[in-house]
Formats: C-alpha cells, sequence, structure tokens
C-alpha cells in the first residue's frame, strides 16, 4: 500500500540528507519526493510517498519526528 508523509523542516542540506538517510539505511524505496522551501526562506516542506506496511511507516514517522531538524510530521 502506498503512504504518504509530509515534513515541515528547516531549510538544511543536512536535514534533507539526514531524512533520507532514514530511508536508505532500512532499505525502504522511495516512490515520489517532493521538496519545496516555504515563504520563509529557512523552513522547507518534504513530502514521501512509499510502498510500505503500516507498522512500517509508523516507525518511520517516529524516527522522522525524533530528528532534531523536523519541525512537524504528518500521515496522509
Amino acid at each position: 500500500m502506498r503512504h504518504t508523509v509530509e515534513l515541515l523542516m528547516k531549510n538544511k542540506t543536512t536535514a534533507l540528507s539526514r531524512v533520507l538517510g532514514l530511508y536508505t539505511r532500512r532499505g525502504l524505496e522511495i516512490d515520489q519526493l517532493t521538496f519545496n522551501e516555504m515563504e520563509n526562506p529557512e523552513l522547507s516542506h518534504m513530502s514521501i510517498t512509499m510502498k510500505c506496511d503500516p507498522s512500517v511507516l509508523d516507525q518511520m514517522v517516529k524516527l522522522l519526528d525524533k530528528q532534531i531538524d523536523v519541525l512537524q510530521v504528518q500521515k496522509v
């Protein structure tokens, strides 16, 4: 089943790298990724879509929420 997670995060290359690293370290394939700067240039919006079990999605949301540069995580 396809699931989408949306993140509000600090606009840093290290933040993007850390988020993507969580997926690659677990061998998860991202089907779709969007990354947009917000009106406030210090913030970015990221949307990640992937196929996974609901339990994997819940685990990823918890891990993403622990990232220091991630301000908000939401399942869509």
